[in-house]
């Protein structure tokens, strides 16, 4: 296999004929300050100072703040939108904590949750940089990055309060790099109001609004929209419902394989010379892998625990996925025939395809036929599921219900089945080589948003 620095630069040279890397100024270190209380001789003079300097303190608040609990803090909080697909904006207060969190679409709602437990709870409170760089590894940890391509994210900042932009996103390149991820991070300066409009806000005070408004984009809509249904058709139905759908068409092919490979590992298990059962009168013809679970047999033999252990395995992988283990040989059996029946009733690059759902009226052409599928297959309570969030709601309230039903369980899905591919191992980027793949995409596209903008 190829490693990761060589697939980058492969599809770097693709993308653009190599370019001068760009050396930055090197800046020297300061000379390290002596220690202020160096010496023994230096103790009486030091202290005399350390009181000159609590004078000095003192009279300046006298003479600067007069009346210290009657002025007001000066705001020194900045905001970030973070773009990656999921959109959210973050606030930090005075001492650069995090203060709110803005869901800015149904991604984001479904990235960062609702609730105690939720991502958006465990971020409020941390460093801006460390909740921005937390909320880019949860994107990736549910596939919204993937880490085999070249792309990107955005950060931007408000104009009046950016001073914090270069550090953020130094942290955000640093967390890429580290991970092996060839994902470049574009930002930006913009207008409060700008930065207010992303939030669906025309005129207001920007850090105002982020403070007050519910955090949640499925609530803003909810109360603005004079039509829940059509609301939830748009929103929902054809964003995250269409989600939820696609990754189960995903899991088909893994769960055929792993029906195929357990069945495959029972026939052995039943032929093999080591198993406990082949001695047993009574067992003689029940000799398979569910029967030798059930009778706790002691297992001595390496090579014949292997394909239990591998069987077990896979077993707890089908039930991750299904929600449930296969029980017994004839359940098995039973599985496997009706997916092979079931997948028979559309081609399998059919069904490759609406795995993406380029439409949404490829969605409603073959949302009942893929229903069908599921529901012949272990996704049969899944199938249920879906069919049954497709229903409309029939006020805000049993809106927000549902909305918060759909996308725990659009995250439990992106959990399963990104996780594979974020939890590959990949080499770290060096700092040459990330520079490498930013000068290809500026002589491509003139600007890391400019290629950005062409992800979208």
């Amino acid at each position: 296999m190829k490693s990761w620095k060589n697939r980058l630069k492969s599809e770097l040279d693709a993308l653009a004929p190599s370019t001068e890397k760009v050396c930055g100024e090197t800046v020297a270190k300061p000379e390290k300050l002596r220690g202020f209380f160096a010496g023994r001789k230096n103790l009486a003079y030091a202290f005399s100072c350390a009181a000159a300097i609590a004078v000095i303190a003192v009279v300046l608040c006298v003479c600067l703040i007069p009346g210290v609990f009657d002025v007001p803090s000066v705001d020194k909080s900045a905001c970030f939108a973070v773009e990656i697909n999921p959109k959210a904006i973050f606030a930090a207060d005075s001492e650069g904590k995090t203060e709110s969190i803005v869901s800015l679409n149904g991604d984001a709602d479904v990235l960062l949750g609702d609730g105690q437990d939720s991502l958006r709870s465990r971020l409020l409170g941390k460093p801006i940089n460390e909740a921005i760089v937390t909320y880019i590894d949860e994107a990736a940890k549910l596939g919204f990055i993937d880490p085999d391509i070249l792309s990107a994210i955005k950060i931007s900042a408000s104009d009046d309060k950016s001073d914090s932009l270069s550090s953020v996103k130094a942290d955000a390149e640093n967390y890429f790099k580290s991970k092996g991820f060839a994902t470049l991070v574009a930002d930006d300066k913009i207008t409060a109001t700008e930065m207010l409009s992303l939030c669906g806000k025309k005129e207001g005070d920007l850090y105002s609004f982020l403070r007050s408004a519910p955090y949640l984009y499925a609530e803003r809509a909810a109360e603005n929209a004079s039509d829940i249904a059509a609301l939830y058709k748009t929103d929902v139905v054809y964003g995250q419902i269409k989600t939820l759908l696609s990754e189960a068409v995903r899991s088909l092919d893994e769960i055929s394989d792993i029906l195929a490979e357990m069945s495959d590992l029972n026939e052995k298990i039943k032929d093999s010379e080591k198993n406990p059962l082949a001695s047993s009168l009574f067992l003689m013809f029940s000799r398979d892998y569910w029967t030798l679970k059930n009778t706790n047999q002691e297992i001595t033999d390496a090579d014949f625990l292997a394909l239990v252990t591998k069987t077990d395995s896979l077993n707890a992988r089908y039930e991750t996925l299904c929600g449930q283990k296969i029980s017994s040989e004839a359940e098995l059996k039973s599985v496997k025939f009706c997916l092979e029946t079931a997948m028979s009733a559309l081609p399998v690059d059919t069904l490759k395809k609406l795995a993406e759902f380029v439409s949404d009226s490829d969605f409603d052409y073959y949302f009942d036929k893929v229903i069908n599928i599921l529901e012949n297959t272990g996704l049969k309570n899944y199938a249920e599921k879906i069919a049954e969030f497709t229903k409309s709601p029939e006020d805000a309230n049993s809106f927000l219900e549902k909305v918060s039903s759909v996308y725990s369980s659009v995250r439990a899905a992106r959990l399963n089945g990104a996780s594979s591919a974020y939890d590959v191992p990949r080499e770290a980027l060096s700092d040459e080589d990330y520079a490498e793949a930013i000068n290809k995409i500026l002589a491509e596209y003139g600007s890391l948003s400019s290629f950005f903008d062409s992800k979208k």
